[in-house]
Formats: C-alpha cells, sequence, structure tokens
C-alpha cells in the first residue's frame, strides 16, 4: 500500500494508456495515493488519438480550464502500438504537443531512451513520489519534438 504523498500540483483527471486494465492495478493505487481520482484506462494508443482528432478527448491547455485531460501516464507498450510510435503521433497533433506525458516502462535501459527524448518515464518497480515528480517534470515544460 502507497502512503499518501503531497505535491505542489498533481492533475487530478489522468488518462492511463495501457494494454490491459488488470495489469495497472499498482500504477492505479500509486495514483490515487497522490489524489488523483479521475483515472480513464485506455488500452489503445489508437482509439485516445481518434478521439483527439475527433475533440472527444478535451486536453487542459494553459490559460482555459475546459479541459478534461489533463496528463498521460502510459505503458511502455500499448495494445496497438509502442509507447514511441504513440509519443511520435500524439507529438503530430497540435494538442498532442502540450500534454504532459509519463511513460512506465520494466527496463531502465528503456527510460534512458525516452528521456533522451525528452519524455518522462519511470521503470517499475518505483515510489509514488517517484510518479509524482516525473508528473511534476512533466507538467513543467513543453515536450521537444520526438
Amino acid at each position: 500500500m502507497y502512503a499518501p504523498v503531497t505535491s505542489a500540483y498533481l492533475p487530478a483527471r489522468i488518462i492511463f494508456l495501457s494494454r490491459q486494465e488488470s495489469g495497472v492495478r499498482t500504477d492505479t493505487q500509486a495514483l490515487r495515493s497522490l489524489g488523483v481520482r479521475g483515472i480513464r484506462h485506455i488500452s489503445g494508443g489508437g482509439e485516445f488519438l481518434d478521439q483527439l482528432e475527433q475533440n472527444q478527448a478535451k486536453i487542459r491547455t494553459p490559460g482555459r480550464e475546459t479541459g478534461i485531460v489533463e496528463a498521460l501516464v502510459c505503458d511502455e507498450q500499448l495494445a496497438d502500438m509502442s509507447a514511441l510510435v504513440f509519443l511520435r503521433a500524439l507529438a503530430a497533433l497540435p494538442s498532442g504537443r502540450t500534454l504532459p506525458v509519463v511513460v512506465l516502462t520494466a527496463s531502465p535501459d528503456a527510460c534512458r531512451d525516452f528521456q533522451a527524448a525528452g519524455v518522462q518515464c519511470l521503470a517499475r518497480p518505483y515510489a509514488a513520489e517517484d510518479l509524482a515528480e516525473a508528473l511534476n517534470r512533466a507538467l513543467s515544460p513543453l515536450r521537444g519534438p520526438l
């Protein structure tokens, strides 16, 4: 069980992209321990990208408080594509460029590759405090090109 973590700001609404919902129980518990209550699971990157293109997935943008998605937490491998392919497609969409993303992997080596591309990444297992830090770092600057 995770102990509650305090942070300057953490998003209240997160989309969790992962192959299967049952495999994200630990990650969901970590997010809830951070105070995140609005967690929605989507198994494929294509589904989220389609919603984003059709304006069904509204994103919170600086200066506007109308968005519903404040951040993405993404597994290294989704049901239909890798996280790297997903992030490239997301960066190609105007509204996707400003969306904070944290990628979760099983390998510290894979994390280094994502971090080299300017994406926040955590290798499992991780502490809830590390997830809070990664989310805060992802929320602060805009991502560069992948």
